[in-house]
């Protein structure tokens, strides 16, 4: 870890497309250092639990859900969700609580992380569907493509996988 200048993505640096690039090219690089580096644990029945205990303490406020949760309790949610699990998980290095707020660009295109207690070992689609949401809310859909291509992933996402993790990042 080291220390370094910049901005949240969320107050960017440049054009939306250099910004989601950058953002883009950072997060593919994240998720392709190997596994066996890291030591923290956050696959899909690491962070149901978590989630569970959580509702249990009372800690999950509904009231903040995305518009397409509104009304579900966070009990509800979590049972949809154990019901639709994946098959598979895609297990890359994550964030694990990829906000723009928690990605920091400066202005020769650095990009660094802060806020990560949540990373570990898990699917990709965990810091994906959390980006996803980001450029959607502070640059519109139409930059999707945009973020997939700096990805890697081109226009061939997973967009049901998308959905759930996107859900289950609600319960966090």
């Amino acid at each position: 870890m080291s220390a370094m200048s910049g901005v949240p993505a969320d107050e960017r640096i440049g054009t939306p497309s250099e910004t989601i690039g950058l953002v883009g090219c950072a997060i593919a690089q994240l998720h392709a250092v190997p596994v066996e580096f890291c030591p923290f644990d956050e696959r899909l029945n690491v962070r149901l639990t978590k989630a569970k205990s959580d509702i249990d303490l009372g800690a999950v406020d509904s009231g903040q859900f995305d518009e397409r949760n509104q009304g579900i309790s966070p009990t509800h949610l979590l049972a949809r969700l154990i019901d639709t699990i994946p098959d598979s998980e895609d297990l890359v290095v994550v964030h694990g609580d990829a906000t723009f707020a928690n990605i920091v660009l400066d202005s020769s295109g650095k990009v660094g992380f802060i806020d990560c207690g949540r990373s570990g070992i898990a699917d990709r689609y965990i810091d994906l569907s959390v980006i996803a949401r980001e450029i959607e809310n502070n640059f519109g859909q139409e930059w999707m493509d945009t973020f997939f291509i700096a990805y890697g992933l081109g226009r061939t996402w997973d967009r049901v996988k998308m959905r759930y993790y996107a859900d289950l990042y609600e319960l966090f």
